[in-house]
């Protein structure tokens, strides 16, 4: 399937900026319904980066099984499609009650 370039680029960030594999992320991702979530996925990593302390803080942090994803990786939400539990833990880690 092709994507569109702006499609394409978004995956490559998210890709790069969280660890995720960019071949998963291309198949969960179309241009039908992408666009809304990885925009999505791209506003709350760019402010987890910056709660976190920075891209090195957040990588760690998106990589590391956490009890809020059910012991799972925030990065393996992301290869998942699942926008709505990222978005949570955001706010949690913003309100100061989510590590």
């Amino acid at each position: 399937m092709l994507l569109s370039l702006r499609t394409q680029d978004w995956i490559a960030e998210i890709a790069s900026r969280t660890g995720a594999d960019i071949t998963v992320l291309r198949s969960r991702f179309t241009d039908h319904d992408g666009p809304d979530k990885l925009e999505r996925i791209l506003r709350v990593t760019n402010g987890l980066e910056r709660l976190l302390g920075g891209s090195d803080a957040f990588h760690r942090w998106a990589t590391t099984p956490l009890p809020a994803f059910g012991g799972r990786r925030p990065v393996d939400v992301i290869e998942e499609g699942r926008v709505t539990p990222l978005e949570r833990a955001y706010r949690s880690i913003n309100a100061g009650v989510f590590s």
